[in-house]
């Protein structure tokens, strides 16, 4: 008995050590959390300002893509930021009113804020942060990515403090792809838009498939409508491809979203439809060398990071990293009958059908992680059997060490009840912040409503009940203030909300979008904007925009009228000119008789009296001929100016190859003392022009070439052609004198000379016949020159669609 009273009495005494030691054990690490959290708290730094600023809207997947890559980039380091991310909606509101508003907000937000630094995606946002960096962010530096090397150097080059990360889209890679897998293309559709960024687009992705095969055709589909894309693409020859590019707006201005109009391009054309962003992938598209937005988000995370902790944002060029990467659709491959084996080494592919080890791949990793957690624990449970042993021993000295843990509790719980007091402060203070959110909500000059979806009997939504609504809501609808909570729209109203549609889209896909509606009611218009709170409640922010409607309507009408009246000015201003050009023709041609019976009398002085006058009188005589000389001179190259204005066209086929050695030749004869060679630099078109008046162009031009290169030892000429969507670019370059382009505005001017005629011979009518004869042909002239190191004539002439 006495024994099996000591062994329960032992029993007790190591289960209390045991409960006392967990309960120490816990006390112990609680303390020690607190006190490192407090510290650690107390030497936080104070986290650095990002603007992550968007130039389109929050639910388009390019924007997200690089949102997603920028914060990951930040998220793998170890420091902490403040991140602001704000969207301009610009694809969807490209005009001032947007950016007014837009600037207004960020003056509301970051006027008094210290921004670090700046990170951009696409050309508005950078425009818009580069213009009120200095008024509205601090000054902060500037990172872009989303930008094409054109625009980068457009936008960003005339600035300082300012970096990024060039967009470079891989057309080449893309149709070098589409070759392998079908080496029969004959025919190209390029998709792309007429908007500045669409337009260079179409014009690198062109020039990149002729760089690949020359003879490939391209359909350019940037003139077309919606409809007509879609029969254009439908109606594909099988030797044919789409390849996409930037499109956001058909040629009636009718906008759309890219991914939407993926989609339904894919499901409509009959022939693959490759891609250069990332982002259509997996909504039909067959693939290709695609731009991925998630790694230009990442780059340009990468160079702000650089920035931030202390590199010269001045030294750090703009970064040209590639960030395409081949990727294709399983499904799609399937849907043209492409085998995997021909897509290009390293190509990524999505909607692969899944093998047996992906069908059981959870249940796999289940039990693995079960498996691995069994040894984890086992290994857990011998370490602390092993610990047990020594820990008998410390409990005993534990007991003394638990007093003195009582009054450092006690000293603990007088802590906590002062951070209680602390904890009620700041929820008293967020009662009142909560009041003073309550009076926005109701002096919100906008409408504003939140409403639970009523749905019928198919889950689709047929109307909204209202939960809460501000007195705004009934001033924007011009009704009178009335209790509404808990009724439907149609119960209010008598008549569905016409917004339904976009509500249903917005709870169907999560994306936040702005729209406009006229409404019934009174035919007022209202610009909306729904956002998702909750799946069972929707936000409504709303705007009565009638009066700016009508504003709108009355500046179209004004601007039709002055059309109008430009139109007739501009008639009357060409009747006049040509009046003015028909009065100067036939006064320079009644000139010339005149001034011919000066020369002739002068002749006949110095031939028949010469010499009976003296020196004086002679030289007078000889310069009164030379000027009689030099001003019939005049006339003729004015009568000649004349004719280039007044001549009919005759249009014909040239080989301007073949035209321009010819007149070389010519001006080789004239200057038969001079050495001068012809240099073609590229391959020179046929070109539909008046034989007659090209002639004379050319001739005029050369004349120039061989004229002001009198002081080298050999005139090189050289000459070469570009072309654009609608034009040959020709050129024309002299290794001759030059001249300072500050003077240039002379050139195209009557007489206007930039050298003294004891320098140089001629009458300053050369470029200006020139400039006549290429406007007549419907192209324009302009000239490039350095001192010293000769001067290059570019001129346009259209293409002749045969």
């Amino acid at each position: 008995m006495i024994l099996s009273g000591c062994s329960s009495n032992n029993l007790r005494l190591r289960r209390s050590v045991r409960v006392s030691a967990i309960l120490l054990v816990f006390v112990l690490l609680y303390f020690s959390g607190m006190h490192t959290i407090s510290l650690a708290a107390d030497s936080r730094p104070i986290p650095q300002k990002v603007l992550i600023l968007h130039s389109y809207s929050e639910g388009f997947q390019w924007t997200s893509d690089q949102n997603d890559g920028i914060l990951k980039k930040f998220n793998e380091t170890n420091e902490i930021y403040e991140f602001f991310v704000e969207y301009m909606d610009w694809k969807n509101f490209p005009d001032q009113e947007n950016l007014k508003h837009f600037r207004e907000r960020m003056i509301y937000k970051y006027s008094s804020k210290k921004i670090d630094i700046i990170i951009t995606t696409d050309d508005a946002a950078l425009e818009f942060a580069l213009d009120n960096r200095d008024e509205l962010f601090s000054g902060a530096p500037v990172v872009f990515s989303g930008i094409n090397k054109k625009g980068a150097e457009e936008i960003a080059g005339k600035w300082t403090s300012v970096t990024g990360v060039i967009e470079e889209i891989d057309p080449v890679g893309t149709i070098k792809a589409a070759l392998q897998v079908n080496p029969g293309i004959r025919n190209v559709y390029v998709l792309f838009d007429n908007t500045e960024s669409g337009l260079t687009t179409g014009e690198i992705t062109a020039e990149a498939i002729h760089e690949v095969k020359p003879l490939i055709n391209i359909i350019p589909l940037n003139d077309m409508s919606m409809d007509e894309i879609m029969e254009v693409t439908g109606n594909a020859s099988n030797d044919s491809i789409v390849i996409c590019t930037t499109y956001t707006v058909d040629k009636n201005g009718y906008v759309t979203g890219l991914e939407i109009l993926n989609k339904q391009l894919c499901s409509n054309s009959r022939v693959p439809v490759y891609h250069l962003y990332d982002l259509a992938l997996g909504s039909g598209a067959i693939g290709g060398s695609m731009i991925v937005g998630r790694l230009q988000g990442e780059e340009a995370a990468e160079l702000a990071l650089r920035v931030l902790k202390g590199e010269d944002i001045q030294q750090m060029p703009f970064v040209s990293k590639p960030t395409a990467r081949y990727m294709f659709d399983y499904e799609v491959l399937r849907r043209f009958s492409i085998s995997p084996g021909l897509l290009p080494e390293g190509s990524e592919l999505i909607n692969m059908p899944n093998t047996r080890l992906d069908e059981y791949k959870n249940f796999v990793i289940a039990a693995t992680i079960i498996v691995v957690m069994l040894l984890i624990f086992i290994t857990i449970l011998l370490f602390y059997l092993k610990r047990v042993h020594s820990m008998r021993k410390e409990l005993s000295d534990s007991n003394i060490q638990l007093t003195g843990l009582y009054e450092d509790l006690t000293v603990a719980s007088n802590k906590l009840k002062r951070q209680y007091d602390e904890l009620t402060a700041v929820q008293n203070d967020l009662s009142s912040s909560e009041y003073r959110l309550e009076l926005i909500f109701d002096k919100m000059i906008n409408g504003f409503y939140i409403f639970e979806p009523v749905y019928n009997s198919r889950n689709r939504l047929k109307d909204v009940r209202f939960l809460k609504v501000t007195p705004g809501f009934f001033h924007n609808l011009e009704i009178p203030e009335q209790d509404i909570i808990g009724k439907t729209w149609s119960e209010v109203f008598g008549q569905p909300n016409a917004a339904l549609g976009y509500f249903q889209n917005l709870l169907d896909t999560g994306r936040v979008e702005r729209f406009e509606i006229c409404s019934e009611l009174k035919g007022s218009y209202f610009l909306i904007e729904p956002f998702l709170i909750n799946e069972n409640q929707i936000g409504v922010m709303f705007e009565n925009i009638t009066e700016y409607k009508k504003a709108i309507k009355a500046v179209k009408r004004l601007n039709a009228e002055l059309e109008k009246r430009v139109a007739d000015r501009t008639a009357r201003l060409q009747e006049a000119m040509e009046e003015l050009e028909s009065f100067s023709y036939t006064v320079s041609h009644d000139l010339k008789s005149p001034l011919r019976a000066v020369d002739g009398y002068v002749g006949i002085l110095l031939e028949d009296f010469g010499e009976k006058l003296d020196s004086d009188a002679v030289q007078m005589l000889n310069n009164i001929s030379t000027i009689s000389r030099d001003s019939i001179d005049m006339i003729n190259k004015i009568l000649q100016y004349s004719k280039t204005s007044r001549a009919v066209l005759n249009m014909e086929h040239i080989n301007f190859e073949e035209k321009i050695s010819s007149v070389f030749t010519e001006m080789q004869h004239a200057y038969s003392d001079r050495k001068a060679e012809l240099v073609i630099e590229t391959g020179l078109p046929e070109v539909y022009v008046d034989r007659v008046l090209l002639r004379q162009m050319l001739q005029n031009i050369l004349s120039n070439c061989f004229k002001f290169t009198e002081g080298r030892e050999k005139a090189i000429i050289t000459v070469g052609c570009t072309i654009t969507e609608d034009h040959y670019v020709f050129y024309i370059k002299d290794n001759g004198v030059g001249f300072d382009m500050k003077y240039s505005g002379k050139l195209f001017g009557l007489f206007q000379r930039l050298h003294t005629p004891d320098e140089f011979e001629g009458s300053g009518i050369g470029l200006v016949t020139v400039k006549k004869i290429v406007e007549r042909h419907g192209g324009r002239v302009w000239v490039e020159s350095k001192e010293d190191e000769g001067t290059s004539v570019f001129f346009t002439l259209p293409i002749k669609q045969v």
